[in-house]
């Protein structure tokens, strides 16, 4: 007991004095008095220390201040933002507050990339030019920031520098309608558009409450591509902020959804256009392919329902049973970060020695794992058994990054 609170106190002079010394390195920075934290002084996680720093510098409030286009962030202007024909579709449904009469072929451009994916014009191109000044701006600021999630590493969480509250109305007066008619519940959900079928179910579009909202950016240099994923949310939307035709690669690949028998059979690879938003469900696995010239930037709101979270369905859709495989995987479709046969099934598929009627192998006996293992938020399953109550038993899971 005393070693541990010996060891306690230790780390806590440590980060003190790391964050005395840092405030007084500021005193004649040209930053003017904002406080940066050394991680390694500090004795804390580099990305614990950047988020404790910007919290403490209170940028949320401060930086729109000294914002470079600082109408971005009132939430009253942004109309502004969207096309004129998307506005005029969302209209009814902005009147009334009932999704059902947001007519989905009358957003525009609205295509159905593939089942359960659909992309539409939604941002004009003088506020894609826009955001991206500002994320530049940010950047020369020399303030301090952190990866948009734990895989980028390059880009900006616009949440923490003051414009939460403009996508907050982002969300309610605009997207969350959209949600609700292509990942609602039942009595909101459109089932097809132009004819065919779009093969989406509820993911809590009907009642879409936060976000986490930030911009990634690829490049040769930088993040070249990103792993194949699915994302921490409900529902996601994904904006081009950067002309195609200034950036080679960076394709998004999408494959089949979380638990899914074909969640590693590739679907459809879309190319971003600037302006244009692709809308998936967040258990939909996808990836960056890699960027071979110039850089690509994307808005990607993740928008989640609390309340749809505490339901049963939600947790049996993001953490249950998952179905065995039919067919060996496509190459794309393969994870290194998350698929536990990755390098098994990249050198077979590389190599051309899977046959079709090979299948990965799904573990769905509890026998000869640790007990203990129980529904967790960011765990991956890969395998489970119900109980005579209905319940799921998990069988294998692995902790996301």
């Amino acid at each position: 007991m005393g070693a541990a609170l010996s060891r306690s106190l230790a780390v806590a002079w440590r980060w003190l004095q790391g964050a005395f010394s840092a405030l007084k390195s500021t005193e004649a920075d040209d930053r003017q008095g904002w406080p940066l934290v050394d991680a390694a002084s500090a004795g804390v996680p580099w990305h614990m220390a950047e988020t404790k720093c910007m919290r403490a510098s209170d940028i949320e409030q401060v930086y729109p201040l000294r914002a470079l286009h600082k109408e971005l962030f009132d939430p009253l202007q942004i109309a502004g933002w969207f096309v004129p024909p998307l506005l005029s579709a969302l209209s009814r449904w902005q009147a009334s507050g009932d999704a059902r009469d947001i007519d989905i072929e009358r957003l525009p451009g609205v295509r159905l990339e593939a089942p359960g994916i659909v992309s539409f014009q939604c941002l004009t191109v003088d506020i894609c030019e826009k955001l991206l000044a500002e994320v530049d701006h940010y950047g020369c600021c020399g303030l301090p920031g952190r990866a948009p999630n734990s895989m980028n590493n390059y880009g900006l969480v616009l949440n923490e520098i003051g414009m939460r509250p403009v996508f907050t109305a982002v969300l309610r007066r605009f997207l969350s309608g959209i949600g609700a008619r292509l990942f609602g519940d039942d009595s909101s959900r459109v089932t097809h558009l132009h004819g065919q079928a779009i093969s989406t179910h509820n993911w809590g579009g009907s009642t879409l409450d936060h976000h986490h909202t930030f911009v990634v950016r690829y490049s040769p240099e930088e993040d070249r591509s990103l792993d194949m994923h699915v994302d921490d949310c409900d529902v996601t939307f994904n904006v081009g902020l950067t002309s195609s035709e200034n950036c080679g690669g960076s394709d998004l690949a999408f494959c089949g959804m979380r638990g899914s028998a074909g969640h590693r059979r590739h679907l459809v690879t879309y190319r971003h256009e600037r302006g244009r938003c692709v809308v998936h469900s967040g258990k939909h696995r996808h990836g960056a392919l890699n960027i071979e010239r110039g850089d690509r930037s994307s808005l990607i709101m993740w928008a989640s329902s609390s309340s749809y979270r505490m339901t049963e369905q939600y947790q049996m859709q993001s953490y249950g049973p998952t179905e065995k495989e039919q067919a060996p995987p496509d190459l794309v479709c393969l994870s290194r970060t998350h698929d536990w046969d990755f390098s098994r099934w990249s050198e077979r598929l590389t190599e051309g020695r899977a046959s079709p009627t090979d299948a990965p192998d799904v573990v769905d006996d509890t026998t000869d794992l640790p007990g203990g293992l129980g529904i967790a938020r960011g765990v991956h399953v890969r395998g489970a058994r119900i109980s005579q109550d209905g319940r799921p038993l998990l069988v294998i899971g692995r902790r996301q990054r």
